[in-house]
């Protein structure tokens, strides 16, 4: 006959295998990383740092401390500070370690911080409530009375509690087992816990009055953190109420008889697969020959309900002997597994062909390999572990390395001894979503075969002839995949274990709280490497010679420090154990004098560290070099090779400054420059000799305008015979200071120099908001599709090229096409003559405000040096230093108005900017004097609210933010117009195109009053001609499908602002503003002003022409045009795709004419023709053009669009 073996067992009794399915995840938290979860690709494990700066290493070290004991003794050492819950780490007596990692956790710490081993054995507490010795989480079960039975808290802030609604009994104790007598008349109740924390709950229920009463048992639930939810495969699950990330799983509960003798017309072999080894059932689990059946569990609003139908038990639908009555006392046992939160958890799952679609994720202790051809999920079954790496790192260098687990039950014929093989492979992650059908695939590479390791196993016999026992030791040998494991810096592997899977053969079932894995390794340090001088060595000209370059050797200069430490010199130290403690030893030789010191570095460094020393007093002018090696105070590495530099501690005398374009203030002399007008000015010096030997040389200057020559990163303008001149202009009056540093090839620098001059205000220069030019005129700013920041001048004619300002890389961060910003302009920023350019920065969230350097010519924004990033922590400082409208505070920007709240301002940074605006300055006109300051402000969206900061004239440009607007702000895109109707006011434009319009009012206090959201009550629907309709039609759009931008300025300099929108293609349409009516702006029709793509026209009629008679047709490579039967169509040249029509069918001798009024029109006739359409334009020296871009267009003598098709594509 086959004897059987448990599918599971998950205490000292056995459980059906179909009835253990439940899925447990990582709760509290999400899902874990790829690594955590068992994922074949390594991820990285974090090594390195700085260890302790103690001089005595082995003290502070406790691996080296441990090491230095075990060598001294002969006998091995524990580490006893690098023991968690699930690994241990031993320091060796031939000076090697060894560390063991668990895949469950073995100890937990006491309340005195102490380790000790898990321990489920119950004890009373001093309040009567029973505990278990040791658990990782908190357990309590009741002492008897009112209460919950038993209540289990993770360390994640998760509860459950279960209870009864009868007061309980003083239990009885018996090792990790309470059994409350008589719950209810006939029926006891044992709740057993066992090591990992997990617990059940089995009802013995006495006799048949007693069935009937514990045919529909229940507890009543309290939780915490957490919900009650079943699946389809009837497991309990108690999931985390925010996340849904289960904690805790029950897996299909069960009921057995006490049945002793096989049925009538059976054999006398055990036919339960739950038999286990004891001859008659208890609590503890079934009998040899006991019947058992699936016990259905139910949440309910108030906790869970058992349908205990123990017909079940005699109907032959569940598994016994036969389909005999019952035997009492039946037992009724839902099982609860441990919190997946526990620390020092690994994840383990056995997938089933049985139950290919069912995961067992983290809830099964007796991990089945093999063929299982008994009972539940009949099929294939295999098991998957996650190992972890704990205490390896890259540059370990493994020894040995074997992964040991225990066989608790085999399956084989009659269970006589027989061996088969299992295999431990490295496989795909695994997780919670993982089953039979969705299972990871097995991996390989050169350095770890397929599978890693396998070992046969022999099955063991018992004399009973049924389950047998388990107890065999298997160990699986994988030094080499580990090795290569640690060498890629994995911090866990996932791994399979795989039967022979042939139906009537052997069945595995290994013990998951036995898993260990158990790796010796060894500790040299590495040859450091990154030799590095600080400051490096340079040569004549500023060129660096770093160690290990080909040239001579550097200059170091140090005056800046003392003159007693030239350099500190560092290295990277390496070590094949992370958690080696290593310094050190350098020596410095001096290579003009022969002498040489040895220093050690200060502290202690664990691999990746760096080690430092500073040299020791350097004579001036001389040469040295410089090697090092490491020590792990008991082995060295490798002598590093030797580096040199030379010395010239003697700074360079203060740099001096001269200029006839811009006289020193002191000098009382009359400036004769003004500001856009470029001079000069000469910085001079001389690098004296040191004491002994030859000087370095003057290398040049660092230098800076109106601030202090930065400590890194200044500007630097390099000496030709001694002497450097600087060409400088500025838009910006006053005074202006040039501060300046001579420095020395060997690195030394010289005090810094300051020198003020005066440049007064150009009184010729023209003011106009939206200017960038300096012509006067408003000028619309765009990009090209080269990326480059163009201008649109005010009046531009159709097709009109943009006049360069930027190209990609003077854009602020010296690379990004400028269409990788959100940019504005309105006004100056620097109390100058033209618009000064704000941008954003999409991708790093940088703000940006770019100088205009006013050209007409183009160029404007071109000049990294007038870039300046406007930080939060600047807008604060100008707040505090130079506000008008309300100081806020000292820790914020953000003033809180009447209307207006600070709670969700930023202090930060700019990271919740979605749009930037200049709108001009919010606070004309404001009501209540000293508040506005007549600067421009900057409107951003962060977070979705609209916030106005004040425009100010110190450092960084805008002070004071209020909020203008509470949410919403974000799905709309803002225009700053400007005054309309002698009001400021903002535009905007939402998702289906609508323009609204939203004046800016003041509090009593003088501030703007909140707008609100965008669609409130506060905005006003603004009405604009339609492009795309007879000329006169309002409609109340601009699409965003067909204009994907949208801008505003005074194009036409009539004080009123335009609406400019850009399409798909490239092509800028304005809408010039009209006067206001009723407080609302109006606008003209369209007209196309520019066209970055447009190419050349086709001119195709003047005035007085007849274009072309019916059925005749032109085209260019965009759009053909016909005239078929009077219908004036545009199609698509390349795929004949109609794109527009006008006119009327049925006029087979139409003629297409413009007229000499200027009309474009269709005529049924040549002669005494009736119109059928008109495009309703009028004027002299019009022209109709098709324009590269397909748009067909008449164009009036200005150059201007007065009618178009509006099919460019």
């Amino acid at each position: 006959m086959l004897t059987r073996s448990a599918p599971h067992a998950s205490k000292s009794r056995h459980r059906l295998a179909s009835l253990i399915t439940a899925a447990v995840c990582t709760a509290a938290v999400a899902m874990p990383s790829a690594a955590a979860a068992g994922t074949g690709t390594p991820s990285a494990a974090a090594v390195g740092g700085t260890g302790t700066s103690s001089a005595a290493a082995a003290a502070a070290d406790p691996l080296a401390a441990a090491s230095l004991q075990a060598r001294a003794s002969g006998k091995a050492v524990a580490v006893s500070a690098l023991t968690t819950e699930s690994s241990t780490t031993t320091a060796n007596a031939d000076g090697t370690y060894t560390v063991a990692t668990d895949i469950e956790p073995a100890r937990t710490k006491n309340a005195a911080g102490q380790w000790v081993a898990l321990d489920p054995t119950l004890r009373r507490a001093a309040d009567g409530s029973l505990s278990p010795v040791a658990t990782a989480d908190t357990l309590t079960l009741s002492g008897g009375g009112s209460g919950p039975v038993i209540r289990v808290a993770d360390h994640a802030g998760h509860a459950m509690a279960l209870s009864l609604p009868v007061a309980l009994p003083a239990p009885a104790l018996n090792g990790a087992s309470a059994t409350y007598a008589q719950v209810y008349p006939g029926i006891d109740l044992t709740v057993t816990v066992n090591r990992e924390g997990g617990f059940s709950e089995v009802f013995t229920v006495q006799d048949a009055a007693a069935a009937a009463r514990a045919a529909h048992l229940s507890f009543q639930t309290s939780l915490t953190g957490l919900r009650l939810q079943a699946d389809p495969g009837g497991n309990l699950h108690a999931v985390d109420s925010a996340t849904g990330v289960a904690v805790m799983s029950a897996p299909t509960a069960a009921m057995w008889d006490s049945a002793t003798a096989a049925a009538p017309g059976t054999a006398g072999a055990d036919t339960d697969p739950l038999a286990a080894d004891a001859a008659v059932s208890s609590a503890s689990g079934p009998g040899r020959r006991a019947h058992s059946a699936v016990l259905k569990a139910t949440p309910t609003a108030t906790g869970i309900a058992l349908d205990s139908d123990f017909s079940r038990l005699s109907s032959g639908s569940g598994s016994g002997s036969g389909s005999s009555a019952p035997a009492f006392p039946l037992y009724v046992d839902p099982t609860w597994s441990a919190p997946s939160t526990s620390p020092g958890i690994l994840d383990s799952d056995e997938i089933q062909s049985g139950c290919s679609g069912t995961s067992n994720y983290n809830t099964i202790t007796d991990l089945g390999v093999g063929y299982n051809e008994f009972s539940g999920c009949i099929g294939i079954e295999r098991s998957l572990l996650l190992l972890s790496m704990s205490g390896l790192s890259k540059s370990t260098h493994v020894l040995t390395s074997d992964f040991k687990i225990t066989s608790d039950y085999s399956a084989y014929d009659s269970c006589a001894q027989a061996t088969y093989t299992v295999a431990l492979a490295w496989t795909g992650p695994f997780g919670s979503s993982t089953d039979y059908s969705n299972q990871p695939a097995r991996e390989s590479n050169a350095s770890v075969p397929n599978p890693m390791s396998s070992r046969s196993v022999k099955t063991n016999g018992n004399s009973k002839g049924t389950q047998c026992g388990g107890g065999v030791p298997v160990d699986f040998s994988i030094t080499g995949p580990i090795s290569y494991f640690a060498s890629q810096g994995v911090g866990s592997v996932s791994v399979g274990l795989y039967g022979y899977e042939s139906a009537s053969s052997s069945l595995e079932r290994f013990n998951r709280s036995t898993a260990v894995l158990v790796t010796t390794y060894d500790i040299t340090p590495g040859t450091p490497s990154a030799l590095t001088a600080s400051p490096t060595p340079v040569l004549t000209g500023g060129t660096a010679a770093p160690c290990g370059s080909t040239s001579a050797p550097g200059w170091l200069g140090i005056t800046n420090l003392g003159g007693k430490t030239v350099a500190t010199l560092s290295a990277k130290a390496s070590s094949s154990v992370a958690a080696a403690q290593m310094y050190g030893i350098y020596s410095i030789t001096d290579a003009t004098t022969g002498v040489k010191t040895t220093t050690d570095s200060t502290g202690y460094v664990k691999t990746g560290g760096t080690v430092s020393v500073n040299t020791p007093t350097l004579a001036d002018g001389n040469e040295y070099e410089w090697s090092l090696h490491t020590s792990d105070q008991y082995l060295s590495s490798a002598q590093t090779g030797t580096c040199a530099f030379r010395v010239d501690k003697t700074a360079p005398n203060d740099a001096a400054t001269t200029s006839a374009s811009f006289p020193s203030l002191e000098s009382g002399q009359t400036p004769t420059l003004t500001t856009g007008q470029a001079g000069s000015l000469t910085l001079a010096s001389t690098d004296p000799a040191p004491a002994a030997g030859t000087a370095s040389g003057l290398r040049g200057f660092n230098y800076s305008f109106d601030t202090p020559v930065p400590a890194s990163g200044a500007t630097f303008a390099a000496a030709t015979s001694g002497a450097a001149t600087l060409s400088f202009s500025t838009p910006q009056w006053g005074v202006h200071t040039l501060y300046s540093q001579a420095t020395d090839n060997a690195g030394n620098v010289s005090a810094q120099s300051a020198y003020s001059f005066y440049v007064p205000w150009n009184p010729a220069a023209k003011v106009s908001a939206g200017d960038v030019s300096g012509d006067g005129v408003p000028d619309l700013v765009a990009t090209d599709g080269g990326g480059n920041l163009v201008e649109y001048a005010g009046n531009a004619g159709p097709g009109a090229a943009g006049v360069p300002l930027a190209a990609p890389a003077t854009s602020p961060d010296g690379t990004s096409a400028w269409s990788a910003y959100l940019y504005t302009h309105n006004g100056s920023f620097t109390n100058g003559a033209v618009d000064d350019l704000w941008a954003y920065d999409t991708a790093n969230h940088n703000l940006y405000l770019d100088k205009n350097s006013r050209s007409a010519a183009g160029g404007n924004f071109a000049n990294p040096a007038n870039v300046v990033n406007v930080t939060k922590a600047g807008v604060l400082s100008d707040e505090e230093n130079d506000s008008s409208a309300g100081d806020a505070s000292s820790t914020t920007a953000c003033f809180t108005t009447s209307t207006g709240s600070c709670a969700g301002y930023d202090d930060t940074d700019w990271s919740t900017v979605s749009q930037v605006v200049a709108p001009g300055d919010l606070y004309a006109g404001d009501p209540v004097a000293g508040i506005d300051n007549g600067a421009p402000g900057l409107l951003t969206v962060e977070n979705g609210a609209l916030w106005y900061y004040q425009g100010q004239t110190m450092q960084d440009f805008v002070g004071t933010a209020i909020q203008l607007g509470t949410s919403g702000w974000d799905g709309v895109t803002v225009l700053g117009p400007g005054v309309v109707g002698g009001r400021h006011v903002i535009w905007t434009r939402d998702a289906s195109g609508t323009l609204r319009q939203y004046p800016i009012t003041f509090d009593t206090a003088g501030y703007p009053v909140n707008l609100g959201t965008p669609t409130g009550a506060s905005g006003t629907v603004l009405s604009v001609p339609a492009g795309v309709t007879p000329a006169g039609t309002q409609v109340t759009a601009i699409p965003g499908a067909q204009y994907p931008a949208v801008y505003t300025a005074d194009l036409h300099g009539t004080g009123q602002p335009d609406v400019i929108a850009v399409t798909s293609d490239g092509v800028v349409d304005d809408w010039a503003g009209g006067a206001a009516s009723g407080g609302l702006a109006t606008f003209g029709d369209p007209q196309t002003i520019g066209d970055i793509d447009a190419g050349s026209a086709l001119t195709v009629a003047v005035e007085g022409q007849t274009v072309h008679a019916n059925g005749t047709a032109w085209s260019n490579a965009k759009t053909t045009v016909r005239l078929v039967d009077g219908v004036l169509s545009l199609t698509d040249t390349a795929t004949g795709q109609v794109l527009k029509t006008y006119g009327t069918g049925g006029n087979p001798n139409a003629y297409l004419v413009l007229g000499t009024d200027g009309n474009l029109a269709i005529y049924s006739k040549a002669t005494g023709g009736t119109v059928t359409w008109s495009a309703g334009t009028s004027g002299a020296g019009e022209s109709l053009q098709l324009l590269a871009n397909g748009n067909l267009t008449v164009v009036s003598s200005a150059g201007l669009v007065v009618w178009q098709s509006l099919t460019a594509h």
